[in-house]
């Protein structure tokens, strides 16, 4: 019960703060216990948010379903990336959004995605906990950046691991990655 009543603090206090300073008054962006937009899911845990201008992104998990990234980049809150959502490209689904393989001991666990105006620049696993990195806009949705094992570009390395994706003000995407030299 305390920890549901931290989590609830820190939505309180952190995000109607921002959502104050756009209309004068205070609205609940997300509350520990209540449903997940665009899920069947109750909020249970919070990663601190991101906020830029009048946008906010962040993770979010349930008790009995997966996590997931949610902002409102489309005027309302919603999932930009959610477990089980569908990985552009391959035939899986998203079963996590932290740092894997090589990074997977970061002692920054928050670090796990990044908001730049409306870009959200995001780590995010497989079920067989192969990363990637990738962008979700409202105009395009998700985008893979760099994923495991694609090439390096000039390089006979592949990426192996990420960390730390950051969406720059360029429009471009600045990442921690690990290659290895033999493709698995």
């Amino acid at each position: 019960m305390k920890k549901s009543l931290v989590t609830c603090l820190f939505i309180t206090l952190v995000l109607p703060t921002f959502a104050a300073t756009l209309s004068r008054s205070i609205n609940f962006i997300a509350l520990s216990g209540n449903q997940m937009p665009g899920t069947s899911a109750n909020y249970a845990s919070f990663a601190p948010p991101l906020i830029y201008n009048h946008h906010v992104a962040y993770l979010s998990s349930s008790r009995l379903q997966g996590p997931g990234i949610f902002s409102n980049l489309t005027g309302k809150i919603q999932p930009a990336a959610y477990y089980n959502t569908n990985l552009p490209g391959k035939n899986d689904s998203f079963s996590s959004f932290t740092p894997s393989g090589y990074y997977e001991s970061s002692p920054n666990k928050h670090d796990e995605l990044s908001l730049w105006r409306n870009r959200i620049a995001f780590l995010g696993n497989d079920y067989s906990d192969q990363g990637g990195v990738y962008l979700y806009t409202a105009a395009d949705g998700i985008t893979p950046v760099a994923t495991f094992n694609m090439q390096l570009p000039k390089s006979t390395l592949h990426f192996k691991s990420f960390a730390y994706p950051t969406a720059l003000a360029n429009n471009g995407i600045a990442f921690l990655a690990y290659p290895s030299n033999q493709q698995t």
